[in-house]
């Protein structure tokens, strides 16, 4: 089993790089962070779980803009978003520099190495979880939050796996799919919160309907994947 200390050290080395407001450095704090809370999970700790969300919102709110960048959205919303992200990197440089982040990298330090035999029967219960959820968006494909639910549900039981030094190639497939319709999401909420959202009406029914298609590319992606989920849960 990989020991904690390979993503902590990770999470310690993005908080020093966090500095210099980088895509890449952002981007792997968010997953240092996942990869922590997911051990936590197959550790059954629920302590330090909300420290690493508070963590991780602080950079998510810097990743949704640079996913949104990526896609090259119109000039005018380009000008707001750069503004937008130079707000929330001082936001998370704050966070960064709180005392509260030391205490977190201190205190997962501390934390007794977790037992594999007790961490392997964590998951069949994630399994169970996503084929929950995936079967709740085949019975409502254009369920908006079960989409997210089960693409965040697939998320931890491959970062659950991957402790376990496991392939997980077909979760990454579906991951992939359904991160291209995530990131049209980011973009629509983003573009709402643009004050001058109206005036880019076209844009806005461009982004529905590839977010509506990759949804759906990501629906259709789903049974590949419940084969195997059905084999650990």
């Amino acid at each position: 089993m990989i020991p904690s200390t390979t993503w902590l050290d990770s999470l310690k080395a993005y908080l020093a790089a966090a500095h210099e407001g980088g895509e890449e450095d952002v981007h792997q704090l968010r997953v240092a962070t996942r990869r922590l809370s997911s051990w936590l999970k197959l550790a059954r700790m629920r302590i330090l779980r909300s420290d690493l969300r508070w963590l991780r919102a602080a950079g998510g709110g810097v990743r949704d803009i640079d996913v949104v960048l990526a896609q090259a959205p119109p000039e005018p919303l380009v000008v707001w978003l750069r503004r937008e992200r130079a707000t929330r990197l001082a936001h998370l440089f704050r966070v960064v520099a709180a005392p509260r982040t030391d205490a977190l990298c201190v205190a997962l330090g501390l934390l007794a190495p977790v037992d594999e035999g007790r961490a392997r029967q964590v998951v069949p219960r994630l399994a169970r979880r996503v084929l929950e959820v995936g079967g709740q968006l085949q019975l409502a494909p254009n369920d908006v939050e079960s989409f997210h639910q089960l693409r965040r549900s697939v998320r931890g039981l491959r970062y659950a796996l991957e402790w376990f030094d496991e392939k997980t190639g077909a979760f990454k497939e579906f991951q992939d799919i359904s991160g291209r319709a995530a990131d049209l999401s980011v973009a629509l909420l983003l573009l709402d919160a643009y004050p001058d959202a109206a005036e880019l009406a076209d844009h806005r029914r461009q982004l529905e309907e590839e977010f509506a298609a990759r949804r759906l590319e990501a629906v259709d992606a789903w049974p590949r994947l419940r084969e195997t989920v059905d084999e650990l849960a």
